[in-house]
């Protein structure tokens, strides 16, 4: 588990691998930190790891949205 804090936007991030994502302990922290965070009047958002390959899946995102936006502009 990775946690950054960005304090010029009031945002922590929580980043779990894997093999962490279905700990139940760390749900039970992240909650804790989550609550320790809104009091504070910062926001937590928690990344997961995924199962597919990151750089394909990008990949596709980045080329359903040129399509998108090429099909915008033909209008």
């Amino acid at each position: 588990m990775e946690i950054h804090t960005k304090d010029e936007t009031r945002i922590v991030s929580i980043w779990l691998t894997r093999a962490e994502k279905g700990a139940p302990f760390l749900r039970r922290e992240i909650e804790r930190l989550a609550a320790k965070n809104k009091a504070r009047n910062y926001k937590t958002v928690v990344y997961l790891s995924g199962e597919r390959d990151l750089t394909k899946q990008t990949q596709s995102l980045l080329l359903h949205n040129r399509r998108k936006q090429a099909q915008a502009h033909s209008r």
